[in-house]
């Protein structure tokens, strides 16, 4: 996943649409038809969102509109429009109250469902965490000990003997297996449910 916008520098009323579009579809040049381009714009009428949206169609992505606006102009651009209707913001043009609350949650739900599909949660626990620091290292054992049923000695253990790795080490707590085996299960799998999976465990 990549997120990119306009640069605030390039964003003033000074730069015509037709600029601003230009760096969206320059933006958007690397995309082909197997990438999904997500536009966002409260308004769903800015050029830069039209010029990447557009771009991304003719290299054959699939294209999404994230907007506030259910009579948005770039709707022809998108294969799929998410529409959060919040009408009039309480403060007019303060798109960062209702409109862009909306779309946090819009995409908050996105990523979940990507991160779901891409293997890195285990039940409703998000096992693809990276423990970088001494918080996260023990939320890291916690969410070893909730998946596992393991005490948390043995999950902070192995967790250890994974160099952090939270994947990895449930994937043994959960089969028995070795590091390596883990290791190589996770190599071969999209995620931790299918590397159980793949070496017998639960």
């Amino acid at each position: 996943m990549r997120a990119v916008m306009l640069p605030r520098s390039q964003a003033s009323a000074k730069f015509s649409h037709d600029h601003r579009s230009g760096i969206g579809a320059a933006d958007a040049a690397a995309l082909d038809e197997t990438c999904v381009a997500v536009g966002i714009t409260a308004s769903g009428s800015t050029p830069y969102v039209a010029g990447a949206l557009r771009a991304a169609r003719a290299a054959g992505a699939l294209t999404v509109l994230v907007t506030c606006n259910p009579e948005a102009p770039l709707r022809e651009l998108a294969d799929l429009g998410v529409v959060a209707d919040t009408g009039p913001e309480a403060l007019t043009g303060s798109t960062r109250l209702k409109a862009g609350t909306a779309t946090k949650v819009i995409l908050n739900a996105f990523s979940t469902a990507l991160m779901i599909k891409a293997g890195r949660t285990y039940g409703n626990l998000m096992v693809g965490l990276v423990a970088s620091n001494a918080k996260l290292r023990e939320r890291a054992v916690s969410l070893l000990a909730d998946a596992s049923g393991e005490d948390e000695a043995r999950c902070r253990a192995v967790l250890a003997e994974a160099d952090g790795d939270l994947p990895q080490a449930l994937v043994r707590l959960l089969t028995g297996c070795t590091p390596e085996e883990a290791r190589e299960a996770l190599r071969g799998a999209p995620g931790v449910r299918a590397a159980v999976a793949a070496l017998g465990g639960r």
